[in-house]
């Protein structure tokens, strides 16, 4: 196993992805470009409708991804 991310729904039109190695796959799934970072709650901001494709990816990489209990998986 690769590691652990955790993705967080703040709105409906944010999420947040933490845990080691959550920007790199980030980074790889939207082909180069780094996401921004979130004070509060902490992660890497995501659209809510690249979250299915996020988990997708992580899976297929080895990593264990938590869902919190109101994220939203489009």
């Amino acid at each position: 196993m690769s590691g652990r991310i955790t993705i967080t729904s703040v709105n409906p039109s944010l999420s947040t992805v933490s845990g080691w190695g959550a920007r790199d796959l980030i980074t790889d799934l939207r082909n180069g470009r780094p996401p921004l970072w979130n004070r509060n709650p902490r992660g890497w901001v995501i659209g809510p409708w690249r979250t299915s494709d996020l988990i997708a990816f992580a899976e297929s990489r080895g990593f264990l991804v938590v869902l919190d209990e109101w994220a939203e998986v489009r």
